[in-house]
Formats: C-alpha cells, structure tokens, sequence
C-alpha cells in the first residue's frame, strides 16, 4: 500500500493489487498550488507480510478532461477502517453526469446479502448465483439538488455537517455490512444497526472499540484514505438504464477505462490514462 502525502499531511492511500505487474493507478489529491510538493511512499498499513518497496514508474499531474472535469470535482473521498485496509474495499467509482450521482463498487461484501444467506462461502455462493458476481455495487452519493446520501439508516438528504466536506468532495465512511457509509467512524455498530449483516467484522478499532472520538483530526490511526477516479458509466448506458452500472466491470477486464482527476480548487492536478479502442 502506498501513502501519498502533501505538506506531511495524508491525502490518500493506493492499495497495489496488480504484484510486480505495471499498471496505471489514479487517484484524486485535492487542491495544489503551483510548486506544490506531494510525496509517495510505502505505508505502515501494508500487509504484514508483504514486500516493503514499490517501484514508481512515472508520476503524472493533469488536468482532467472537460468532459470528466465535473465527475471529478464532486467524486466522494471515502475512508476505510484499517482492519479492512484488503477486505470490502472499494475500488472503482462510476459518475453519471445525468443523475449527477456516483455508484461504488467494492471487492466483496462480509455482510449484507452474503451474511443474510448463509455468510462466508456460502452466501458468496448465493450472491453470485443472484447477481452473477461476488462484488457490491452500492450507489454512496448524489449532488443534484439538495443532494442525497446511502447513509446506513436509508437513502437521506445531507443534514448540517454530514457528510463532512472536502471543497465539494463528501467524506464518506464505513457504515454497516451492506456497504452503505455514514458521516464519522462512530455511526459503526450504533446508528447503523447490530446484527450480523450489519456488522459482520465485529468490533473495529476507532469505529465501534475503544474509539477516542470521531473527530476528523483523530482518523488517521483508523482509518485508510480512497479517493477513486471516476469512471463515465453514461456512456455505458447508464443513463437510460440503472442496470448499465454493471458494465463498469465489463469495461476494467477490458483494460479499458480512461480516467482523469481534479479539484475544484486546483491548479495542478493528478491523473492516468489508459488507452480505451
């Protein structure tokens, strides 16, 4: 896992999930100013048994393009606990301009639909045989209007600090097992719920076990920093068709996703690239 850093502040973690394979990671890093520094190195929270190094090939800072440049400016930054640093982890964001809203897909799902039937393998066996995959798909955020949020209690309008605001970029956090998110590492095993759908990995350190409080300026020991790219899923047809934000993933196995990142703040800003036929 690589922790990128600015001014010695964390901006964000990228989790290497290709090995010793090149591949193009993207990540959006907030406001930066010409002659802004930003720094990239391993961090703490990599598995302990992992390889303590990585190579950077080349660091790109862009511009996104016109067409993705307000997908950007609003894309969710979303924090993790760290017990679940490789587990439930989202890792790709669709943007719809024409909703104005944002669909989350995760690596898997502990609770939710796995736990309800049968938990482990075998609720994994049946999410597949219902949906015919094993990730979540989860829509975590709409700007449009008054704006709305998946937060763990329903589908709600944001209310006076929540979510917490980075510029125009809601902080969203681990809610429940269903991967809905919530406001504070606090709503964990409170507001959300208790059962084993809801909280199928127990107690979390910071979250709902010996939690310190859940003020922002407290969330760097619990916590890790994902910033996903958004990806156009209109233009895989999910503007005429909710059930298009599956082909998201269509889209990743072909090698073919294009991704750019910004601030609404920024001057300079950060992105990758990969060709798309």
């Amino acid at each position: 896992m690589l922790e990128v850093e600015h001014a010695g502040a964390r901006v964000g973690h990228l989790v290497l999930h290709q090995g010793q394979q090149r591949f193009s990671y993207a990540m959006h890093v907030g406001a930066l100013a010409k002659g802004d520094t930003l720094t990239v190195r391993v961090s703490p929270l990599t598995a302990p048994k992992a390889q303590k190094n990585a190579c950077l090939v080349k660091v790109t800072l862009d511009a996104p393009s016109a067409a993705m440049a307000e997908g950007v400016a609003n894309a969710p930054i979303v924090k993790w606990p760290t017990r679940k640093s490789f587990d439930d982890l989202p890792v790709l964001l669709g943007w719809s301009r024409s909703g104005k809203r944002y669909q989350l897909t995760y690596t898997n799902e502990n609770g939710g639909t796995v736990a309800l039937c049968g938990g482990g393998a075998r609720g994994m066996r049946s999410e597949i045989a219902r949906w015919g995959r094993g990730l979540d798909m989860e829509g975590v955020w709409a700007y449009g209007g008054k704006g709305s949020f998946e937060r763990c209690t329903g589908v709600v309008p944001p209310s006076e600090n929540a979510p917490r605001m980075d510029s125009k970029h809601p902080i969203l956090y681990y809610g429940d097992g269903h991967h809905r998110v919530f406001e504070s590492r606090g709503g964990y095993g409170k507001e959300c719920g208790t059962g084993s759908d809801k909280t199928p990995d127990g107690a979390l350190a910071g979250w709902n076990d010996a939690n310190p409080g859940s003020e922002l300026a407290k969330d760097d020991p619990f916590t890790i920093v994902l910033r996903p790219v958004p990806v156009d899923i209109d233009a895989l047809g999910y503007a005429k068709e909710s059930g298009r934000r599956e082909g998201i993933v269509d889209t990743m196995r072909r090698g073919c996703i294009a991704s750019s990142t910004r601030s609404s703040r920024a001057r300079r800003r950060s992105t990758a690239r990969r060709p798309c036929p």
